[in-house]
């Protein structure tokens, strides 16, 4: 996926929306856990989408600075709890200074302490299965490498010895067929 002449791997998208809605839907469980299920005063918390989103925007942010979106650290290794908790006492930070300015989105009376509890432990939930996910082969992307030489090899070792990347190189194109695509793609250019 290209967005803005910039290459966005759809597996940071899946992860990042996917996190994303586990952050807002935790945060409807702490508000439910802390009102007793009782729907008039889990509405009443107003303006209730308004909050949840802004949450989940800036715990999304903070991640995304720690670079928990980050190949890497897409599964989930002896980094990412580590990555995690710091990302997530900036966000709590980032959130204490918007509160301050915005008392509104202030989110209060015990909710902000289930959630502490609930959403770090549900994103590695998330991410376990994430990485297992990726690992057993079903979310791969298929590459060909443009090369035969010794470095095109490596880098087909590489890729394979690193499953968590979730590529699988489908071959490799010696310098005679990558010669004619390039040269079929300077002839499209130039047609168009």
């Amino acid at each position: 996926m290209v967005i803005f002449n910039r290459y966005i791997a759809k597996r940071m998208v899946l992860l990042t929306f996917v996190e994303g809605i586990i952050i807002f839907m935790t945060m409807y469980l702490s508000i439910a856990l802390r009102f007793h299920f009782n729907i008039k005063d889990i509405y009443s918390f107003d303006p209730f989408f308004i909050k949840l989103t802004f949450f989940a925007v800036v715990c999304l942010a903070s991640f995304y600075y720690f670079e928990l979106y980050e190949p890497g650290y897409y599964n989930f290794g002896r980094q990412t709890p580590l990555k995690l908790v710091h990302a997530l006492i900036a966000g709590a930070c980032l959130l204490f200074v918007a509160y301050y300015f915005f008392p509104i989105l202030r989110i209060g009376r015990g909710v902000l302490g289930i959630e502490i509890i609930i959403m770090p432990l549900s994103i590695m939930l998330w991410r376990m299965f994430y990485t297992r996910w990726v690992m057993d082969g079903l979310s791969r992307e298929r590459v060909i490498i443009l090369g035969t030489a010794s470095l095109a090899q490596k880098l087909g070792t590489e890729i394979a010895l690193h499953k968590n990347l979730g590529l699988e190189v489908v071959g490799f194109l010696d310098d005679e067929e990558c010669d004619k695509i390039r040269s079929e793609e300077n002839v499209s250019k130039t047609d168009g």
